[in-house]
């Protein structure tokens, strides 16, 4: 009889052989993958069973970049916190690549992310936001700034269409410009255009400043102290002159604190620790500091660090948060400038909409502060700073109102920008207020708030009369019932507004194919200019 064949002509006995060739092969191929991770394992276990290495029972990936109010995450104390927890810990810098920090973060490769508020909503929304905000690191109060040099004087002035302004795309100087656009008459800067040119860190954006390549620029320091040495350079505004606009969050992945929440109040408690630990000791803070960012001396972190509000655990609690007594009266603030964010990304079309759906909560998480407040932490409360609550008993500091000046002094301050035109308008004639008037300047109470340091012009205007001196006069009347209504409703200080009546003197340009009856009624109208002291 014959040998079987198989279809092909093959015998069995030679299919056989070549099968046992190709699993042998395959057997090969995966011992050349795994040898080396089995021989890694059993050397760590050597290691681990032979030394003083430490045993982890966890991992944490955090990443962030080397902006120095994240210096607490990056320091040894902090590290040493997490290594006695038995916890793996590692701080990794993406140099400011916000949107691969947040595709990977999506993915499970970082457990926790630092961020603005302003790249976590931008940058986080095409992931469906995968993480909460557990609390907030700091606020820059200087750090970053719109400088210019000789051709540019105001704000304004950075409407016009040949400028050119050098900043960093996707970083926190970025939000201080479209924030800026936002709440300023900024049009041009709303779109795309020549006016952006583009550069890899604020270095670069002053180098082209510099050689007058650009007319302005977006810095943050050391490079804005820099600038500001250059014959000619101003600053035209920063995050010393607003507050609540750029604002650092440190963000947990929605997996880990559902899976591992005694690990991330763990690491929630370490954090504040690590912060008291540093403020309490002015020395060892300006020695890390300096260390961290790599300068001279300590006297440069001072100069650095003068630009960063960081916030404690008490001022996370009672002034972001809304965690505390009533005495204390806490305030509720981060669901306040997660929506004002977005109302400005809206303004300026980075969002065709809200992606939270009018509910900032779906990306906070309270919790961990508020478990760690009813146990007595304090995490180095007793060192204050403007937004915290003082001990019963001492009373609470107010902010220094702006002191009065003389009519004389009010036509030497220094004209910053014209706000955002939301000008209201009032029928022919009338100085009273509708309640789509009073809607109006409510909004405009919010933007204002964000600039406490600038005195505030509110101008009247009215249309042509018969009399420049009625039209002057009742556009007076218009300025001042909007100044009373912002003082009474909105509790502005009184020193820092002033109503002045101009009558018909500033006509706006007229629209083509706009009636004289649609003309006249828009020039009938109040608007917002930002002061400042000329020195």
């Amino acid at each position: 009889m014959e040998p079987v064949k198989q279809p092909g002509g093959l015998k069995r006995s030679t299919l056989g052989v070549i099968l046992l060739i190709v699993v042998a092969g395959a057997l090969a191929v995966v011992w050349k993958v795994v040898a080396p991770r089995l021989a890694h394992r059993q050397q760590k276990e050597l290691i681990e069973a032979t030394s003083d290495a430490r045993k982890f029972s966890d991992t944490l990936n955090v990443a962030g970049d080397s902006w120095l109010g994240y210096f607490v995450l990056r320091s040894p104390y902090f590290r040493r916190l997490m290594q006695e927890g038995g916890v793996k810990y590692q701080f990794l810098d993406d140099h400011a690549r916000y949107a691969e920090r947040m595709a990977k973060f999506a993915k499970g490769a970082y457990d926790i992310v630092v961020a603005t508020v302003d790249s976590y909503l931008l940058n986080a929304r095409g992931h469906q936001y995968p993480g909460v905000i557990l609390f907030v690191i700091d606020e820059s109060n200087g750090g970053d700034a719109i400088v210019a040099g000789p051709k540019v004087a105001t704000i304004d002035d950075l409407n016009h269409p040949r400028i050119r302004i050098a900043f960093t795309p996707d970083s926190p100087s970025e939000f201080l410009l479209k924030a800026t656009a936002s709440h300023f008459n900024l049009e041009i800067l709303k779109h795309p255009g020549p006016w952006r040119v583009e550069t890899e860190g604020a270095e670069e954006a002053l180098a082209k400043l510099r050689a007058n390549a650009v007319d302005a620029a977006v810095l943050w320091e050391p490079e804005v102290s820099r600038a500001l040495k250059l014959p000619g350079v101003k600053k035209l505004t920063s995050t010393a002159e607003s507050d609540d606009l750029i604002i650092d969050i440190l963000v947990a992945h929605r997996r880990l604190v559902k899976e591992k929440p005694e690990l991330v109040a763990r690491f929630v408690k370490a954090y504040f620790e690590a912060l008291y630990y540093y403020r309490k000791d002015e020395e060892i803070l300006l020695e890390q500091a300096a260390n961290d960012a790599k300068t001279a001396s300590p006297e440069d972190a001072r100069t650095m660090l003068s630009g960063i509000e960081l916030v404690n655990f008490t001022e996370n609690c009672h002034y972001w948060f809304g965690i505390g007594e009533a005495i204390f009266s806490p305030q509720e603030k981060l669901p306040e400038i997660i929506e004002d964010t977005v109302a400005i990304f809206r303004d300026t079309g980075d969002l065709d909409g809200d992606p939270l759906e009018g509910d900032p909560y779906r990306i906070m998480n309270s919790g961990f502060l508020a478990d760690l407040y009813t146990t007595g932490f304090t995490g180095g409360s007793v060192l204050r700073s403007k937004f915290s609550t003082p001990p019963p008993g001492e009373a609470s500091p107010t902010p220094s109102p702006l002191p009065p000046i003389s009519e004389a002094a009010w036509e030497k301050l220094r004209r910053v920008g014209t706000l955002k035109i939301l000008p209201v308008y009032f029928t022919s004639g009338s100085d009273l207020l509708t309640a789509e008037d009073k809607l109006e300047i409510d909004r405009i109470a919010k933007i204002l708030a964000h600039y406490p340091r600038y005195r505030i012009l509110v101008e009247g205007h009215s249309s042509p009369g018969a009399d420049p001196a009625a039209d002057r006069e009742l556009s007076l009347r218009r300025a001042e019932v909007i100044r009373q209504y912002l003082v009474r409703v909105h509790g502005i200080d009184p020193n820092r507004i002033r109503a002045v009546g101009l009558g018909s003197e500033r006509q706006l340009p007229r629209k083509p194919g706009e009636s004289y009856r649609a003309y006249r009624a828009r020039n009938q109208r109040a608007e917002f200019v930002f002061l400042e002291d000329p020195f």
